[in-house]
Formats: structure tokens, sequence, C-alpha cells
């Protein structure tokens, strides 16, 4: 046997180099090798500092606009807290007043009379302070009674320093009057109201600024069922409508 049969089979094998198209060789696993990228310039920190600055400035002048706004209405609080305390007598404190409703509310819990007698009420369009008949009036009587000249003493001293338009209204149970000087309650609430807005008239509340009126029964806020209702009814109403100081 030649052994040249058995002779170790070889082959010649050139080496070859696969080239991407881009010509940019490639690794054994397939991944591209890019070349790095060039140095940043010396100034690039500077892009990132005037970023900064840009967002302090802008944070800046929000907190200096939002400070203004507070101060403002800081500003406008003062100013109606002051006008109030200055148009109150010395022996309300109404320090913390922001309100007229506020101002009367605190005056009328200073005056020397039956807290029960006296409240107030309001809405957008009105103020009301009502006077019950036992606190201002003897039954079937107009002249008003030495005990509430301090109540409506300080009444008159707030519609001074607030002249909004003021309705004096006077108001009855529904039992029926008889007498020369007051054939019905008609007559009767009319005079009370109209001796009520003349007292203020005389501790100084411009006339023009105030009108009388009586509803007799015409309007109770009560049962005139019971002897309570009928009480509550009898009253005087003294209502600021709240339209612009001084239009």
């Amino acid at each position: 046997m030649s052994t040249d049969r058995y002779r170790p089979l070889t082959s010649r094998c050139s080496r070859v180099e696969i080239q991407s198209p881009d010509t940019s060789p490639l690794s054994i696993t397939g991944v591209p090798i890019y070349e790095p990228l060039p140095p940043e310039g010396k100034e690039s920190w500077l892009i990132s500092y005037i970023d900064m600055l840009t967002l302090l400035v802008t944070l800046f002048v929000l907190l200096l606009s939002y400070q203004n706004s507070i101060t403002g209405e800081n500003a406008n609080k003062e100013q109606i807290s002051s006008t109030l305390i200055e148009g109150t007598p010395a022996s309300v404190d109404v320090t913390t007043a922001t309100t007229q409703s506020a101002a009367w509310q605190q005056l009328l819990k200073t005056t020397n009379t039956d807290k029960d007698n006296i409240s107030i009420e309001e809405n957008e369009e009105n103020l009301s302070v009502t006077l019950k008949n036992q606190l201002v009036f003897q039954p079937g009587e107009v002249s008003i009674k030495p005990y509430a000249h301090k109540a409506l003493n300080d009444i008159a001293h707030l519609l001074k320093k607030h002249p909004h338009p003021t309705s004096i209204a006077g108001h009855t149970d529904n039992t029926p009057i008889q007498s020369a000087l007051y054939p019905s309650n008609w007559e009767l609430s009319t005079a009370r109201a109209t001796n009520i807005t003349r007292y203020l008239i005389e501790q100084g509340v411009p006339e023009t600024q105030l009108r009388a009126i009586g509803y007799a029964d015409t309007q109770p806020n009560a049962s005139n069922k019971t002897d309570k209702g009928k009480a509550n009814n009898r009253r005087v109403t003294i209502t600021l409508h709240l339209a612009p100081e001084n239009s």
C-alpha cells in the first residue's frame, strides 16, 4: 500500500477581510466600530451656566410679582379696616373688622341694651337691623323710650359714616287698634317709623338718606297665633341698601 494514499490533505486559504459598504472594518461579531467623537470645546460649559442663570432670573421675577400682589391685597384690607375704625365710636373695638356688617355686629354687641331685642340680617343687596318694639316703644305708643337712645345713637353714627340709602319700616301684629290718633295699624306703624327717622336726623344723619315706611301687619316674620309670635312681629327694621357710597 502506497504511503501517498494516506498523505494528509492540506489546503491553502487566503485571509479574507470583510468590509462594510462604507469601507469601515467590521468586528467579528458584526458590530460597527466607529471612530471616537472629537473632544468638546472648552466653552461648552457656558451653555449650561447661561441656562441656569435664565431659570434663576425667571424664578426671581415670578416671586417678585407674587409678593407685589400679596402686598396690594393687604394694603386694601388695611385701608378698609382703618376706614371702619375711624368711623366707629371709641367704645367699639373693630380692629379686625373688614366689612361693614362686621362693624355693625361689633357695635351692637357693645350697646347697653337688651341683645335679644336687636338682630342683624345681611344679603348681597341689603343689611337690616331689627329693633323689637319692647325695646323702643310702649304698647300702642309712638314715643321712643329713653332706654333705646344708646342703640339709636350708635346706629346714627354708622349711618353717617356709611351713607347708604336707608329705609326705616314700622311693623305691627294683627291686633286691631282704634284711637283718635291711630285709626288702624297703618297709621301706628307709619308713625313709629317716622319718629325713628326723625330721631336719626336729629343725630346728624342726612334726611335725604332716609325714608319712613309703615307696613302695618302685612309683613309678619312669625305667626300671630301666639303671644311670642306677635311680639316678634311688632318691630322696626332699619335697612341699608348696599349701593356704592355717595353714589
